[in-house]
């Protein structure tokens, strides 16, 4: 969108600053917001809807990043649990689901990545799920690893990723 005429706000860490930008632009402007796969599922379209209000804004999603990952292993996904390690904590919540025996899609972020979430399944006795590690997913670089949380231990993988964690690997 570089060619549009138009001001520009990158999303980072600061969205109070933003939000209060977004409000000023939209007392007299058509503001559009544009972020990845489904911006109410784990994304800032929850914050936008709370802050500038449900009935100001109208929200188009695109497919999560879940959905397309359970396309790309051509598995549905109707009874996955979704936990979301982007910038959250809920460790606790994971650690329930593979207890109960559930596939888990985990969003992750450059700090919980998919080494720190092997180490963290081997400290708690999950060392033995099968872990999918989906990187830059919708890109020219998109790829799939197939491996175990002993094995990704220390291993490298795209900050842009979600992990799929199966309690019975194949």
């Amino acid at each position: 969108f570089a060619h549009l005429d138009c001001r520009r706000w990158v999303i980072d860490r600061n969205l109070n600053e933003m939000i209060d930008f977004l409000q000023v632009e939209m007392a007299g402007n058509t503001v559009v917001v544009l972020t990845s796969g489904d911006p109410l599922f784990f994304g800032i379209g929850a914050l936008l809807s709370r802050r500038l209000g449900a009935g100001t804004i109208r929200i188009f999603p695109n497919i999560s990043a879940v959905a397309a990952a359970f396309a790309r292993i051509g598995e549905p996904w109707q009874d996955v649990s979704v936990v979301s390690l982007h910038g959250r904590s809920h460790t606790g919540q994971l650690m329930r689901h593979l207890a109960g025996g559930d596939t888990v899609a985990v969003y992750t972020d450059p700090v919980r990545n998919p080494g720190w979430l092997a180490d963290l399944l081997i400290e708690n006795a999950f060392g033995h799920v099968g872990m999918t590690v989906v990187e830059q997913l919708g890109t020219a670089g998109e790829k799939l690893t197939h491996t175990t949380p002993v094995k990704a231990q220390g291993a490298q993988f795209s900050d842009l990723n979600l992990v799929i964690l199966k309690p019975d690997p194949v």
